[in-house]
Parts: C-alpha cells; structure tokens; sequence
C-alpha cells in the first residue's frame, strides 16, 4: 500500500491527500518556495492518468514526471492526461 493510500485508510479523503504530501507539508516545514504550483515555486509536477481524487490509487499510473524542470517519465498517449495536466496547472489540485 502506498503512503498515499494509507493516508486515505488513516481517514483523509484522496481530495486532501495531494494537498497533505504538498501545500501542507510546505507550510509545515516553512518553506514558502515550495508546495504549489507558481512562478517562482519549485515543483516537480506528477500527471496521473486517472482521477486520483476519485480513487487514490490512481496516484499508481503516472503518465508524466516533471523533475527539476525536466521530463523524467512520458509515457503520454494522445488524449490522455490532457485534463489532469489542466488541473494541476490551473491550481485545480493542489
């Protein structure tokens, strides 16, 4: 089981759980540079091919990975994760 499900077995909703292991986390440590995505923030952006708030373990399928500025995983298919990248990048998420 991943940290972020047991975090939803520990009783968070998969709604809350991005924002726990991110913003939260950055708030925690002091650490304004970090936790969303903004100019000027550092973030390392992971676009899953499903919904992870409607199911966690959505978290498990990634189809992109950016690290330090840079692709580290694409497995992109035409069509898909076009709306999760959206999302994260509008704020939707976390």
């Amino acid at each position: 089981m991943s940290q972020a499900e047991l975090m939803v077995t520990a009783g968070l909703t998969p709604t809350q759980v991005p924002a726990a292991g991110t913003s939260a986390a950055a708030r925690q440590c002091v650490r304004p540079d970090l936790g969303t995505l903004a100019p000027g923030k550092r973030a390392d952006p992971l676009v899953p091919n499903a919904d992870p708030t409607a199911d966690i373990g959505g978290l498990r399928d990634l189809s992109m990975v950016i690290l330090n500025g840079g692709l580290a995983v694409d497995r992109r298919q035409p069509g898909l994760a076009g709306w999760c990248l959206q999302m994260i990048l509008c704020g939707g998420f976390w």
